[in-house]
């Protein structure tokens, strides 16, 4: 099924409305494997500092992304893929 990218939203544009609606939010991203078939990373998106303190996120997103691709940076492009991912969430 082909992937219609007419209403897709970019995470880069995605991200104000979050902090728009959680002012001291906060995300943070870890590597849950990294191996020559690729990375896979987790986002997490916290609301406050409260919630990352007691390790309660709002939402998470996982994402994995192999070498090569569509851009160089793999690594970069698994983290916005996560955060889109918790985003959506």
């Amino acid at each position: 099924m082909p992937i219609n990218l007419d209403n897709y939203e970019m995470v880069k544009d995605r991200l104000p409305l979050f902090y728009e609606k959680y002012p001291k939010g906060h995300i943070t991203c870890d590597i849950l494997s990294e191996t020559s078939a690729g990375v896979t990373m987790k986002a997490y998106l916290y609301e406050n500092w409260d919630q990352q303190v007691h390790q309660a996120p709002l939402t998470t997103g996982i994402a994995h992304e192999k070498p090569g691709g569509f851009i160089d940076k793999y690594y970069e492009n698994c983290e916005t893929s996560a955060i889109g991912r918790a985003l959506a969430n």
